[in-house]
């Protein structure tokens, strides 16, 4: 079923924009949805000051309290900006999108407006640019800046030790432990059929998401931030979209409010060059 979110973005836009469904014989039942006590029920869903926050623990999930749950190991940028971080599975990942304005030597990230020229200079950059949506108040605060492509390269970000943006093994890895049987793996792409509910958080925003589309089972406190292309912002759309290491310039991870699916996909079109959000990955072990 299609359905239109504020700015005139409807179900069939998001899924051609980010492509097309996968065979539904190669998606196996549904998991279950839990029962966040404290995040999912209607009386009590977090408003967006307690972003962030570790959700309570699922009975029986892969979950280790105390660990993954706990925002045990917070991380700052050169910025002092603070970054709570959960475990999932193997890795260590930050619950919120960087904000980090520095490249890798230290050197400031422009950021671009805008206008016809800011697009034009977005479209056609060679370096590192980092932009907002405008006229939202505290943007970057909620979701983090949006960056080009340039920025998930190396050196493009200043990250810090031992810190990495995900991989396609990264992310792959996140929706196989989430969803074990609903992921598809191509060369190209990704699809968890389920990952993506739990990993939407569950907070008053008015940017797409709907009460009960997000369980934030793990804590990854996935937000719907929108993207940038090259002729301007989608926004709000009910797409939280990151930036991979290696899923070509174009490439990425999305979350939809159109459907539970996680989605990693490599894109080399260079046609609208994005601006996504970063997230950060550690290796944390077992």
């Amino acid at each position: 079923m299609s359905k239109t979110l504020p700015g005139g973005n409807s179900g069939g836009d998001i899924e051609h924009r980010f492509g097309a469904s996968v065979p539904k014989q190669l998606i196996t039942s549904p998991v279950p949805r839990p029962i966040m006590p404290g995040i999912t029920t209607p009386s009590s869903k977090r408003p967006w000051w307690h972003i962030g926050m570790p959700p309570s623990p699922v009975p029986g999930s892969p979950i280790i309290p105390g660990e993954q749950l706990s925002p045990a190991v917070p991380i700052h940028d050169l910025q002092n900006n603070i970054y709570e971080t959960v475990r999932i599975g193997n890795l260590c990942i930050t619950t919120k999108g960087w904000k980090g304005t520095l490249d890798a030597d230290e050197n400031p990230i422009p950021h671009l407006g805008y206008s016809t020229a800011f697009n034009w200079e977005w479209n056609h950059a060679t370096t590192s640019k980092r932009s907002s949506v405008p006229n939202i108040q505290g943007y970057q605060n909620i979701y983090g800046w949006l960056y080009n492509y340039y920025c998930s390269q190396p050196g493009g970000l200043w990250i810090p030790p031992d810190w990495r943006i995900p991989t396609k093994d990264d992310w792959t890895h996140i929706m196989q432990i989430i969803d074990p049987e609903g992921i598809v793996i191509e060369p190209n792409e990704v699809i968890s059929s389920n990952a993506g509910f739990h990993m939407k958080a569950n907070v008053d925003l008015p940017s797409g998401w709907e009460e009960g589309q997000g369980g934030d089972t793990y804590g990854f406190n996935g937000l719907p931030g929108g993207y940038r292309n090259g002729s301007g912002y989608v926004w709000p759309n009910g797409m939280g979209t990151y930036w991979t290491a290696n899923g070509g310039i174009s490439g990425g991870v999305s979350l939809s409010a159109f459907n539970d699916e996680c989605r990693w996909f490599y894109s080399s079109s260079q046609m609208h060059p994005p601006g996504r959000h970063i997230r950060l990955v550690k290796d944390c072990g077992l």
